[in-house]
């Protein structure tokens, strides 16, 4: 093997290793947005059932006041 060809394999071994450091750092990004996520969509449920709560104790707004 000549020292142009070790050179060339060097490299690609330089560069698949900063590749496989850059996929497993995304990887760990994409696992952390996705409890993100889920985190951010249990928060909104509670959300909308704790408006729907309070929607269903106001009072019925077509009911005439006592006064009528």
């Amino acid at each position: 093997m000549t020292q142009t060809d070790q050179q060339r394999i060097d490299e690609l071994e330089i560069k698949t290793s900063f590749q496989e450091q850059l996929i497993a750092d995304l990887n760990d990004e994409l696992i952390a947005h996705g409890k993100r996520l889920t985190d951010l969509e249990q928060q909104l449920q509670q959300f909308i059932d704790h408006m729907n709560s309070l929607q269903d104790k106001a009072p019925d707004t077509d009911e005439k006041p006592p006064h009528y």
